[in-house]
C-alpha cells in the first residue's frame, strides 16, 4: 500500500514539474490567461449591472487628435493670384 501511494506521490510531483516548465516557457500567455480566470471568478457572484470596468489613470485625460487640417486661404482684396 505504502509503495503505490509513493508511485502516485511521484507522478504528481512528475506532473507539476512538467506543468511548471509549460507556465514558465510560455509566461506571457500564462499570466494573462490567469488574470482573466481572476476576474471571471471575482466577478462571477455579482449581481447584475453591478461591474465596473477599470480603466488606465491617464485614459481619460487623453484627447484624440485628428488630422491637421490645413487653415484657409486669406484672399486679400488688393492682392493678385
Amino acid at each position: 500500500m505504502r509503495n503505490k501511494i509513493l508511485i502516485i506521490l511521484g507522478v504528481l510531483v512528475v506532473m507539476g514539474a512538467i506543468a511548471g516548465g509549460i507556465v514558465y516557457a510560455n509566461l506571457d500567455t500564462a499570466i494573462k490567461l490567469a488574470s482573466m480566470a481572476v476576474n471571471y471568478i471575482k466577478y462571477l457572484n455579482a449581481p447584475a449591472g453591478t461591474t465596473v470596468t477599470e480603466l488606465a489613470a491617464g485614459l481619460q485625460r487623453r484627447r484624440d487628435v485628428g488630422a491637421a487640417r490645413r487653415p484657409p486661404r486669406r484672399v486679400l482684396p488688393n492682392s493678385r493670384r
